[in-house]
């Protein structure tokens, strides 16, 4: 089989900011943060059904796709339904252009927002509250967390298994990963989680799903 390309390999967007916080309170809120992303990343892998939309911007372009995760498998789309992806138990079926391929999960690296959130309960790293800001009418705090490249390398090359025979010149680019979260700070609810991806000090992709319930 012709290996797939690298639709979404990982994850930006808005700048917000805030006065940083003072030494002696420093630590407390790092704490809160921490304990924050946990809580809204494990809550929406909890979440059995959503709705979600996801805007990739690379390259010049922007791809906009709908989906819907069902437990561990999860449809997408875009408006005209020239690209689909379905992923049903251990295969990912691409139709694109009259053209339809199979691939396993592990090939085609990070695609759906349960990928992202799964790889962000594994990883480590500072976790920072970035500000408050509105989104969609709704009062939403956001964290923000940033992956080095050797964070990247590491966990990908796990959940990839046999990586692709470039997945060496990719990681050698030097990638840095920033995360975003932004959500509801009475229930946790996740809203938006965003990434932006740098090679070598240069954006090089953006990837935003925003969620939906489902209809």
């Amino acid at each position: 089989m012709r290996r797939l390309p690298f639709l979404f390999l990982l994850i930006l967007l808005a700048a917000c900011s805030q006065a940083a916080p003072d030494a002696s309170s420093k630590q407390s809120v790092e704490v809160r943060a921490a304990k924050d992303w946990q809580s809204v990343v494990g809550k929406q892998l909890a979440k059995e059904q959503y709705a979600f939309q996801l805007i990739v911007n690379g390259s010049g372009a922007t791809v906009t796709m709908n989906g819907e995760q069902s437990g561990q498998d999860w449809t997408m789309q875009n408006e005209g339904k020239q690209i689909q992806v379905v992923k049903k138990g251990d295969h990912i079926h691409l139709s694109r252009s009259g053209t339809q391929e199979t691939a396993t999960p592990r090939q085609l690296g990070l695609m759906s927002p349960r990928d992202h959130l799964l790889w962000m309960q594994r990883v480590g790293g500072r976790v920072e509250r970035i500000g408050t800001v509105k989104w969609q009418g709704k009062r939403t705090i956001v964290l923000q967390k940033d992956l080095n490249e050797r964070q990247v390398g590491k966990i990908l090359s796990k959940w990839m298994g046999t990586p692709p025979s470039d997945f060496a010149e990719i990681i050698g680019h030097h990638f840095d990963v920033r995360y975003r979260l932004w959500y509801v700070p009475k229930t946790h609810t996740l809203e938006q989680m965003v990434a932006e991806i740098r090679s070598d000090g240069h954006l090089r992709q953006t990837i935003r799903y925003v969620f939906h319930p489902v209809r």
